[in-house]
């Protein structure tokens, strides 16, 4: 991995992550990151995002967050962030609860670019403490803390996002083409067969 851009769309919290970097660059921790170039500014999704106010944007090859899908106002503003930034083989990954039916209705939308797969088990220790927590609520019966836990706003769903194959097809004049009236590029001269 060359590089790692780190992005939030709050100016403060952006600020925090650049501090949060000088405490941990320097020789003492020179393992921490295992890339030449890190960045972080803000981003702010949008529908109306172009490949110019991005740097690098249509090459990145992975993009990972996390409960970011809890807003219905934002999600065609992600999903077109999500392609801006993307490589043509490039995959997002998102972690989110289902949440009222937010992450239901993002990966509706995303289908419009995206490949979409659901993931609920993709971490062993992690799927081994929610079980632990869901039983935990049954076996206390309605009382106590652990019956706070709702999957439904606390456990989240891997989500991978993988851009669409545009397929090309040639125009109807370019099919089989022999030349002739309707190609534009003979202007109506007939061409020889090989």
């Amino acid at each position: 991995m060359n590089s790692i851009l780190i992005t939030d769309g709050n100016e403060k919290v952006v600020e925090g992550l650049k501090e949060s970097l000088k405490t941990n660059q320097g020789p003492e921790h020179s393992t921490v990151f295992c890339c030449k170039e890190i960045g972080i500014r803000q981003l702010i999704w949008s529908e109306k995002l172009s490949s110019l106010q991005v740097p690098r944007a249509g090459t990145f090859d992975f993009v990972i967050g996390a409960d970011c899908l809890f807003f219905r106002d934002y999600h065609k503003a992600l999903v077109h962030t999500l392609d801006v930034l993307l490589s043509s083989n490039g995959q997002a990954l998102l972690w989110a609860p289902k949440r009222g039916g937010t992450l239901e209705e993002f990966c509706a939308l995303a289908q419009e670019k995206f490949e979409v797969q659901q993931e609920q088990v993709y971490d062993d220790e992690v799927w081994s403490k929610h079980l632990k927590a869901l039983n935990s609520n049954q076996d206390q019966g309605g009382k106590g803390l652990a019956l706070q836990y709702d999957e439904s706003i606390h456990y989240p769903l891997k989500i991978v996002l993988k851009k669409k194959r545009k397929s090309i097809t040639p125009p109807s004049w370019a099919m089989g083409h022999r030349g002739g009236s309707g190609c534009p590029c003979c202007k109506g001269r007939k061409m020889p067969m090989f």
